[in-house]
């Protein structure tokens, strides 16, 4: 046996019958993805199993981890056949137990038959409720956690489905498509799965206006995603601490914007003393709402909580880097500073003039979203697919279609799903198979997006970033003072968009080092005015290199201008001939009196 692998089998094979989560089913869930372990623990299962062939127990676990570890497709029958013949050992030997029962529910919707999936699990929760005392009320929990899992699956694979057109004017247009992918029947014929990817890393525009006769087939299944909500309420009915069944019913009402019952669930779990999970959908929830106050405080409740890994992905920046940003945070980042005091999302928040660091903010909702959205059920933060990374890096996309596109080599159903952050880039192409949440780049995608990554910008909301690009005018000058430089910044505000009513203008002019650690801070509030105002900002810097910028806000509108720049303070040149040692005239004036001071000369310029 494994090494490694040896005392959870023990513990698998002595587990509680009482448990809520089979050990078969926590085994799959942690180690489904590693092809070599998931052989290990197979055979060390299977082979617990012969070793007390009259132990129910070992069936169970056996048979859960096999179902748990099964796909849909085609090529997978025997996993299920052998899933199939342990359920049935497990349920003979354990008559009157519900747990086989309910896995079996799970198995039924994996091998297609979807309603006597839905059966098995009614019939499973019954017999649990029959037991009452007698059986742990979290296990009943879970049976409606597993049947929310069937509805979500069933909503997921119709989720933001799109019926393709039969045609293709739009790609046949495209030359760069006609020249390097002639295929018979393209020109005004049906589109196949690979042209459909080939013509969208090639001819973006096309691709686009193609995709605006798509026909958007979501709204018809909505039913399904309503009965999971009501499965999540009768598990936290039920076991009130059950945190996935909580996870999964604030992901449901955080996409659906049902903020009354979302604040309702969280209200729910602070009371029963829930993980730190709770914490960082509050603050997600509050951000969504513009509540920065109260976001940044669910989050600093949440940080606390967490463990040392999953609070540094959630403050540190190297997920989202930039190619220009990467080189100076390593310089940036020293090991002698601690990652929460923001620096990097300070440097790249819309403006320093806001209360909370908004930025920081939207990468933890990201985050967790992503983790929530895009990983295995009961995963711990982080992203193991590629539309959560993508979902982190780059946000929500502007548009998004998914289609139907065929079946794998293993005789699964597909997904394909194409996500837009401009009307410009290709689209980043991500393939799902179906009921499987670990969406990955198409094989002819990903070698357009690793070509295309830097056209596509690190975008946010527009509510997010007020002002994508620099847009306030400022001139900058420096002056010889004395042993120091003075730096003077000149900028010139005007009401961007006049239909706005507005009483006053927020004003800030900040200086960092090349760290973003803040050196000054100018705040100040002006009257609005009809026209256009100067805006004057003058420091003293010793020799270095800085980063400024300079921020309006106009209230209520929250409208705003800036300009941020890098300035270099060289140290004096003593021996250097300074505009200040020259006096240009064309003459001088009489004075009465002697001259102590070139002051007193009177020159006309």
């Amino acid at each position: 046996m494994h090494p490694v692998l040896a005392s959870i089998i023990l513990a698998s094979v002595a587990a509680d019958p009482g448990v809520c989560v089979d050990p078969g089913q926590r085994l799959a869930l942690e180690w489904g993805d590693d092809t070599t372990r998931v052989a290990v623990v197979r055979d060390s299962l299977k082979a617990s199993v012969a070793a007390d062939p009259d132990d129910g127990q070992r069936s169970l676990t056996y048979g859960t981890f096999l179902v748990f570890i099964a796909s849909e497709a085609d090529a997978d029958w025997r996993t299920r056949v052998e899933a199939e013949e342990a359920l049935n050992e497990a349920a003979r030997l354990m008559p009157g137990d519900p747990r086989p029962i309910a896995v079996f529910g799970v198995l039924r919707r994996k091998q297609g038959a979807r309603t006597d999936a839905r059966r098995l699990v009614n019939r499973a929760v019954g017999m649990a409720e029959r037991k009452g005392e007698a059986f742990q009320a979290c296990f009943t929990a879970e049976i409606h956690y597993q049947m929310a899992l069937m509805y979500r699956t069933w909503w997921e694979d119709w989720e933001d489905m799109h019926n393709l057109p039969q045609t293709a004017p739009a790609i046949a247009r495209c030359s760069s498509f006609r020249s390097e992918y002639a295929e018979p029947g393209v020109q005004g014929g049906a589109l196949t799965a690979n042209t459909i990817a080939d013509a969208a890393a090639i001819c973006a525009t096309e691709f686009y206006e193609q995709m605006e006769y798509a026909q958007d087939w979501s709204d018809m299944r909505q039913g399904d995603r309503e009965a999971m909500i009501e499965e999540l309420q009768e598990a936290l009915a039920a076991d009130p601490t059950h945190r996935d069944a909580r996870r999964d019913l604030l992901l449901a009402f955080y996409d659906l914007r049902d903020w009354n019952r979302f604040d309702a669930v969280i209200a729910e779990g602070l009371d029963v003393g829930a993980d730190s999970w709770v914490r960082l959908w509050a603050s997600a929830g509050a951000y969504e709402r513009r509540r920065f106050d109260v976001a940044r405080a669910h989050l600093d409740s949440a940080l606390a909580l967490l463990s040392d890994p999953e609070r540094r992905l959630l403050v540190e920046p190297e997920r989202v880097l930039t190619p220009s940003d990467a080189g100076n945070w390593t310089e940036w980042a020293d090991a002698d500073r601690d990652v929460r005091d923001g620096s990097f999302w300070h440097a790249s928040d819309p403006l320093f003039l806001t209360e909370e660091n908004e930025r920081l903010l939207a990468h933890a909702s990201r985050v967790l979203y992503a983790t929530a959205k895009f990983s295995v059920p009961g995963a711990t933060l982080g992203i193991d697919t590629n539309a959560g990374d993508i979902w982190v890096r780059y946000g929500p996309p502007r548009k998004r279609w998914t289609f139907r596109t065929g079946e794998s080599l293993e005789g699964t159903s597909l997904r394909t799903s194409y996500w837009t952050y401009d009307s410009l880039s290709p689209p980043i192409i991500l393939n799902r198979i179906q009921t499987r949440r670990l969406w990955r780049f198409s094989e002819l995608a990903e070698d357009a997006f690793n070509r295309n990554v830097e056209r596509v910008p690190q975008r946010w909301l527009p509510d997010e970033a007020f002002d994508t690009w620099d847009s306030l005018p400022v001139l900058t000058a420096q002056f010889e003072q004395g042993d120091t430089v003075v730096f003077d910044a000149y900028g010139w505000w005007s009401n961007p968009d006049e239909s706005l009513r507005r009483d006053s203008v927020g004003v800030g002019f900040f200086v960092f080092d090349a760290g973003m650690r803040p050196l000054v801070e100018r705040r100040l509030s002006t009257a609005a005015r009809e026209f256009g105002f100067p805006l004057t900002f003058r420091v003293p810097l010793a020799p270095s290199t800085y980063r400024y910028s300079i921020e309006t806000m106009a209230q209520p509108g929250r409208v705003v201008r800036r300009a941020r720049g890098l300035v270099e303070i060289a140290p004096r040149d003593t021996t250097a001939l300074r505009t200040s040692d020259l006096m240009i005239g064309r003459g001088t004036r009489d004075i009465p009196t002697i001259i102590g001071h070139r002051d007193q000369i009177r020159i006309a310029p």
